[in-house]
């Protein structure tokens, strides 16, 4: 007895602070304003009530994965819309091996915030391997609060949540914390039994310290207070109207950024990414690829996952069909057809579930669609630019 009246004591006085320092951090953030859209942390995953904030009617949110970052393309969308200052915005979510079934947490958690109803899912054709997904590498970007909030909203069928949860027990096998968190979840939202006080509070002050310290890092991250009052001004003066821009304009500007960075091989990759990951495994990667396939992966059923959800929760979905590096996959020796197969699966999954589809497969020669052998360059950016612009302004 004595135990649980001095843990009591210790909630009550720490209730509080939680509190204040939960609404300080949430007043700091909301100055950065939709500046952070544009910020690529894992802390944003842990954040689902800072990003609330900022999803308006004008701002559509784009799930992705490592291609997210700004490197320095004039076409990146943090450039486009002046870092957020700007009638339109894409509010940005995903990191590192962020892919269906993290994000379909995400737009089940933060569907009854999305004002406008539209969420675009990039897709990255790597995603889509037999190995799929290391425990770690999935337990690297669970957010328990996004977990939570999924779990909590009653416009996702038990079915569906169920189906989640047996997915993210698998894929999280090796995190006994991680395990323990969703049978804690699957027990109170799913199976109707109640946990005891004592653990309940200890849960949630958890996941609000937990929240605290994403929202502290995140903050370090934010562009606030790191500029004079005249830059901010000055800032403030270039309101980006996004249906003016040109973007053939733009297209052009970043052909010419992307040949200037791309002069030290044939295949149109960043000179840097070259030198530093190409060059030194360059003969052995040759036809190194012969027998992998993008057709076999437990992620087309985390892809149809996501899909579900947002059906459930009502929100308008674009798949995009981003391309592989066309020069790259032939000298590895990636079969063409397989490639062919792995496009069309994704038109027939967008198909079957009534979703958009920007389809930017046949850009697989495209120069400078890719900075690298993956992941989005200064022409990539421009489509999706335009291709996320034109799915908001839909119905709209």
């Amino acid at each position: 007895m004595k135990k649980i009246i001095a843990f009591l004591t210790a909630v009550v006085l720490f209730i509080p602070t939680v509190f204040m320092l939960n609404a300080y951090y949430a007043g700091q953030i909301a100055k950065a304003g939709n500046s952070l859209c544009y910020v690529y942390a894992s802390e944003k995953n842990n954040s689902p009530e800072a990003i609330a904030r900022v999803l308006d009617e004008e701002t559509v949110l784009l799930l992705g994965s490592s291609e997210l970052p700004y490197y320095n393309e004039k076409s990146h969308p943090m450039v486009v819309t002046n870092n957020g200052n700007s009638d339109f915005n894409i509010m940005e979510l995903g990191v590192a091996y962020n892919q269906s079934l993290s994000h379909a947490i995400n737009a089940g958690a933060l569907a009854p915030y999305i004002e406008n109803k539209k969420i675009v899912l990039n897709l990255s054709p790597q995603w889509f391997t037999s190995e799929h997904l290391a425990p770690e590498a999935f337990a690297s970007v669970f957010s328990d609060r996004m977990f939570e909030l999924f779990m909590s909203n009653t416009g996702i069928s038990s079915e569906t949540k169920q189906k989640v949860v047996e997915r993210c027990k698998q894929l999280m096998s090796t995190n006994e914390r991680g395990i323990n968190l969703i049978k804690d979840y699957e027990e109170l939202y799913l199976k109707g039994k109640t946990r005891d006080v004592i653990k309940e509070i200890s849960v949630n002050i958890s996941e609000f310290k937990n929240g605290i310290q994403s929202q502290r890092k995140l903050l370090q991250l934010l562009p606030i207070d790191k500029l004079s009052k005249t830059e901010v001004d000055h800032a403030k003066t270039k309101k980006v109207k996004f249906a003016e821009i040109n973007f053939q304009q733009l297209m052009d500007v970043s052909a010419e950024q992307g040949k200037a960075q791309c002069t030290n091989n044939d295949f149109y990759i960043n000179s840097s990414y070259w030198e530093q990951y190409i060059a030194p495994v360059l003969q052995e990667r040759k036809n190194s690829q012969k027998n992998m396939s993008y057709c076999h992966s437990p992620e087309y059923d985390d892809l149809k996952l996501f899909l579900t959800v947002c059906d459930e929760v009502d929100l308008d979905v674009m798949l995009i069909n981003i391309p592989v590096h066309g020069y790259w996959y032939d000298y590895t020796g990636f079969p063409k057809e397989d490639r062919e197969r792995y496009y069309q699966k994704i038109r027939n999954i967008a198909d079957d579930y009534d979703a958009e589809l920007l389809d930017l497969s046949m850009h697989e020669y495209t120069p400078y669609f890719l900075k690298d052998i993956m992941h989005l360059g200064w022409k990539g950016w421009v489509y999706l630019d335009e291709g996320i612009y034109n799915f908001y302004k839909e119905n709209s």
